[in-house]
């Protein structure tokens, strides 16, 4: 079975982290989710929502993004390639 020692990490100190709101959690889940290989987490809002079970425009997730990204836990990931898809780093600001 296939693990990734440092998205466990980033999800479990996402998750064990008091400044960040409850709904933080879900989106981090699937943050990680779609974190195969390496930090990049390949997905975006509507994929998100979808996975939620939330209507594909709810702002929720872009909400909690933007928290994830202003503690420190997210950075944007931009593709270089064509049939790439653009995602989010995950960081761990204590490893910064």
């Amino acid at each position: 079975m296939f693990t990734n020692d440092y998205r466990d990490r980033w999800r479990a100190a996402v998750c064990g982290d008091p400044t960040l709101s409850p709904a933080i959690e879900s989106v981090a889940s699937v943050l990680a989710a779609a974190t195969a290989t390496g930090t990049i987490a390949m997905t975006n809002f509507r994929r998100c929502n979808q996975a939620l079970g939330r209507p594909h425009n709810d702002g929720a997730v872009f909400s909690s993004v933007r928290e994830l990204r202003d503690a420190g836990y997210l950075g944007s990931y931009r593709s270089s390639g064509p049939g790439y898809s653009n995602g989010w780093e995950l960081t761990l600001p204590m490893e910064q």
